[in-house]
């Protein structure tokens, strides 16, 4: 059994080559006073609600493993779903792995996947099977530039040829905004949010574009109790537009160390937003207005990573070891692209930063 893996900062997304789901769950872990693991979706309901002697850990942060003992016990959990016999023999397992990560760091994902069970271990570049995911011709000899978006990085980079032509890493994504909002209502307001509250308000301002104002509940630090607060949009605004700013550059930066010829493709085609962070609704405004470069959200993608991962063994599988992603057979064409991407500028035309 060959498995591949997307374990990121929030999610993490389990998959079994040759079929065709994979399960998606939060990537959390508490440890209650018994000494007892619990994962997932019961361990995210937990957050912000558990009394004294439990611990809750988030196994990864900026893509790096953070608590080694939480990473293999989040991992087992998924991997224990679609094994028949718990104790049966172990697994090959991809692992997708950002770019910027050093030998280090891969490692660590590389030990994770070996305690977990694992017979072999490989890492996969993440940047590279999101744009696989999305459906970008990433094999043809012209440029792609693939923006991801996740909860604790942020990656950049232009693809040709099966190959990343530059890159660029940031460890700062979504999870990194949720903590600067609880960090600014309380400076601001003297009003404690926490980060599952400072989630719920980012998206509602994305949503609801027309709405000024946004209802949280919290405690009052000058009081000590319970409390509710409105948050002006501008709050939000403002973190995000920092974001922005720090994402902007990394692209220019990236389009600048590449190639002419592939930058002219870029023009052509556009920037391609995937990961959890694409929903965004300011995003794609915000990059068009800095780069006058057009921009896109691939269809779902939050989960283009793993659908890159599960397509690209699949091909490797069927196509025999000597298998390239220049020979990927399922990319496209670039006359696909405008029917496996929208463009959510039309969605959010009066939509500013």
């Amino acid at each position: 059994m060959h498995i591949v893996a997307d374990i990121g900062t929030s999610t993490m997304r389990v998959g079994v080559i040759g079929r065709k789901e994979y399960i998606s769950e939060p990537n959390v872990v508490a440890r209650m006073p018994s000494g007892e693991m619990v994962v997932g979706r019961e361990a995210f309901d937990i957050i912000g609600r558990s009394p004294a002697g439990v611990d809750v850990f988030f196994p990864i942060e900026g893509g790096v493993i953070r608590n080694l003992d939480a990473a293999v016990a989040s991992l087992q959990h998924s991997v224990a779903q679609f094994k028949q016999n718990r104790f049966g023999a172990k697994f090959e397992l991809t692992i997708a792995a950002p770019s910027g990560l050093t030998g280090v760091e891969k490692r660590a994902l590389e030990e994770t996947g070996y305690l977990a069970g694992a017979k072999k271990v490989e890492t996969f570049e993440s940047v590279v099977a999101a744009a696989i995911g999305t459906g970008l011709p990433i094999g043809e000899p012209s440029g792609c530039l693939l923006v991801n978006l996740g909860a604790g990085v942020t990656e950049v980079a232009v693809l040709s040829m099966g190959g990343i032509v530059e890159s660029r890493f940031l460890r700062s994504g979504g999870r990194s905004l949720d903590k600067n909002i609880v960090e600014s209502v309380r400076k601001e307001y003297g009003f404690a949010i926490g980060m599952r509250s400072a989630e719920v308000l980012k998206q509602s301002c994305a949503t609801e574009r027309e709405q000024s104002e946004f209802e949280v509940r919290g405690r009052n630090l000058l009081s000590g109790l319970p409390g509710t607060l409105k948050v002006p949009r501008k709050l939000v605004d403002d973190i995000l537009e920092t974001y922005y700013q720090a994402l902007i550059e990394l692209i220019v930066h990236t389009i600048e160390q590449s190639p002419p010829e592939l930058a002219g493709d870029i023009m052509d085609r556009g920037i391609v937003l995937a990961g959890g962070g694409a929903h965004e609704g300011s995003a794609v405004p915000a990059l068009m207005a800095a780069t006058a470069v057009p921009a896109f959200v691939a269809d779902n993608p939050d989960t283009a990573t793993i659908r890159g991962l599960l397509q690209y063994q699949d091909s490797v599988r069927g196509a025999g070891v000597g298998n390239r992603i220049g020979r990927f057979p399922s990319l496209g064409k670039v006359t696909d692209l405008p029917t496996k991407l929208k463009s959510v500028s039309n969605l959010f035309q009066s939509d500013r930063v």
